[in-house]
């Protein structure tokens, strides 16, 4: 099992929903989900934006790097994120931040994540699950890396974040609910949270599915090239 850390957040619609949504799916994917407090934040980047809900989550996966990054994704198009602006407006991000102790840099995937320093919205509800974790790549701490940013930037919410099996059950949403399963889940506190065994296994139908697109496309890729190639 390898231990990772997420960053979530959201700003349009109804942000402790889309963060609640998103909890719910991650349980069935990862095991020992565990939440962080969640933090209003201001928008980072692109500034003229609403607010922010960010939250971090630490959780166990059987899955590589890339097949983990691969299902996130996945999973942020399932619950309705499409594309726009960088830094921009978003119904949900969902950042892979540590993958266990490795460092890799790759086009598609980095870890760690490259921007985590300099981010209040990051640092700050990392604090809240590990302050000691030393960043592999800088050799340095959590605690140390968030003495750097500005803490009034995030603003830590009394309500904490509720299951949202119940809500995402009565929704009509097929894309979202067909594709990642809902199940049963609970949380309280700095929030430990956990999915079930069924919705666990069809997620794993899941992921073959992905390998399998990703083969596909990467094969279709391999003959328009060799058309082109072809044609020159």
């Amino acid at each position: 099992m390898a231990t990772v850390y997420l960053s979530l957040g959201t700003n349009l619609g109804d942000r402790a929903y889309n963060l609640e949504r998103a909890v719910t799916r991650l349980t069935e994917v990862l095991d020992a989900l565990v939440l962080s407090s969640v933090y209003e934040t201001d928008p980072w980047g692109l500034v003229d934006q609403p607010d922010f809900y960010n939250l971090c989550a630490l959780g166990e996966t059987t899955l590589e790097p890339r097949a983990l990054l691969r299902l996130l994704k996945h999973l942020e198009r399932a619950l309705g994120r499409v594309d726009g602006t960088l830094w921009g407006p978003r119904l949900i991000d969902i950042d892979l931040l540590f993958y266990d102790d490795q460092v890799l840099d790759e086009p598609a995937l980095q870890v760690p994540h490259p921007r985590i320093r300099g981010r209040a919205f990051v640092l700050i509800p990392l604090l809240d699950l590990v302050e000691d974790l030393e960043h592999p790549a800088l050799k340095r701490s959590i605690r140390s890396l968030a003495s750097e940013v500005d803490a009034t930037t995030v603003r830590r919410l009394a309500q904490p974040l509720l299951a949202a099996s119940a809500a995402c059950d009565q929704a009509s949403e097929p894309s979202a609910t067909q594709s990642l399963g809902i199940n049963g889940q609970s949380c309280t506190g700095v929030q430990s949270c956990t999915g079930s065994e069924t919705s666990r296994s069809s997620n794993r139908v899941l992921l073959q599915s992905i390998e399998q697109g990703v083969t596909a496309e990467t094969q279709q890729v391999c003959r328009m090239r060799a058309i082109a190639a072809g044609a020159r």
